[in-house]
């Protein structure tokens, strides 16, 4: 579901409002100058983008002055992916999620380095041994394994 999101702002935020819209997969589609220190930036937006803390991420970003309203316009497809995140070969259903494929890179980096953190987290690195968590994505395999005192990474392409 694709939403239009009206913003009125204090336009000394118009920036810091343009670049969260842009972050979140927003599509500019107006600004209207209310008086010289308001303005109203229309925005298009994916519903998922604005669901969990679009809105506390917006008031942070203009010191709480901003306002948004939003309605539903469209359902519209999208490039949606699935991102499995394996443990010693083995999909971790508690890990997967279905997220944009512009983001799923990200997402499951970062995840993988948590994960590996709080493995290793107790471990000496003699009991750690060797750690594997793969992150997997499309037709790129990326391994990253904690052994002894040094992290490696490698792409395989499968």
């Amino acid at each position: 579901p694709i939403v239009l999101a009206r913003i009125l702002c204090p336009s000394e935020y118009i920036g810091n409002v343009q670049k969260l819209c842009h972050e979140r997969r927003g599509t500019f589609k107006g600004m209207n100058y209310l008086d010289p220190q308001r303005v109203e930036l229309d925005f298009e937006l994916p519903l998922s983008e604005i669901v969990l803390d679009f809105y506390d991420r917006l008031k942070s970003g203009t010191r709480g002055y901003a306002g948004l309203d939003y309605e539903f316009i469209e359902m519209r497809p999208d490039q949606l992916v699935r991102l499995d995140i394996l443990v010693n070969g083995d999909p971790v259903d508690a890990f997967s999620v279905i997220i944009h494929e512009d983001k799923a890179f990200l997402h499951g980096r970062d995840l993988v380095r948590k994960l590996k953190e709080l493995i290793d987290g107790g471990l000496t690195p003699r009991e750690a041994g060797r750690k594997l968590a793969e992150d997997e994505y499309y037709h790129l395999l990326i391994i990253r394994w904690y052994n002894f005192t040094t992290l490696h990474s490698r792409q395989v392409c499968t």
